[in-house]
């Protein structure tokens, strides 16, 4: 017979594991609450935006001059405590504010979030496309965070391939395949276009998925100058 502590170790066990399998694969999906319509209108007005911000994109007048990566402090979401990444075409806008930013996230089309999905894989990429000012005033002034610029060391031919290449992975978001927030996450994904690139090369990998440790490896192997 098992021990009254054997016993609780064991129902305790249960129920984290039970624990975890509700958070994963719950909730399941609204599509009639006045929550579900706010997000649908929210998705609505942000594909609209990213369809507008993709046009700009793709002209034949767009222009970029160097490359940012900046690493945005870690949030308070879950989500968010490992901090993130963007990139900055500088250059691209009529003023610093307008310049183009890019970043990478999983394209939620569930509501509420498929946890499942978004950690193992099931939604698609979205190179989320905003304008600097957009982007601080996302992450700077609404969530608190901090921003770190560093530029990226690029030659005009990798400047150039980088923008056909995210030109292609905008307007056909499963060429980079599937997002997972264990490996193909924004520093996951942000180290695979500067390998489409040939910005990087597969030979300095093995690259990190914490962006943090991204950050420190680009610097080590000079691919990232600390902006003055």
């Amino acid at each position: 017979m098992m021990s009254p502590k054997m016993i609780g170790i064991a129902i305790f066990a249960l129920s984290a594991i039970a624990g975890a399998g509700i958070w994963i694969f719950s909730p399941f999906q609204d599509r009639s609450s006045s929550a579900y319509h706010a997000w649908k209108n929210g998705h609505d007005a942000n594909a609209r935006h990213q369809n507008e911000m993709i046009a700009r994109l793709v002209d034949e007048s767009f222009r970029l001059d160097s490359l940012d990566l900046i690493y945005v402090s870690a949030g308070k979401a879950y989500f968010s405590w490992w901090g993130h990444i963007l990139l900055r075409l500088r250059g691209s806008g009529a003023t610093p504010d307008d310049d183009v930013v890019v970043s990478f996230l999983a394209d939620f089309a569930d509501f509420p979030v498929s946890r499942w999905k978004a950690s193992f894989g099931g939604y698609e990429v979205l190179p989320r496309l905003v304008t600097y000012r957009e982007a601080a005033h996302e992450y700077i002034q609404g969530e608190n965070r901090s921003f770190t610029p560093y530029l990226l060391v690029t030659t005009p031919e990798q400047l150039s391939l980088f923008l056909r290449t995210l030109r292609l992975w905008a307007q056909n978001p499963a060429t980079p395949g599937t997002y997972t927030f264990f490996n193909h996450n924004c520093a996951g994904l942000v180290s695979h276009l500067l390998r489409d690139s040939q910005v990087l090369s597969s030979e300095q990998g093995p690259f990190p998925i914490f962006p943090s440790k991204l950050v420190s490896l680009l610097l080590k192997i000079g691919v990232l100058k600390e902006r003055g």
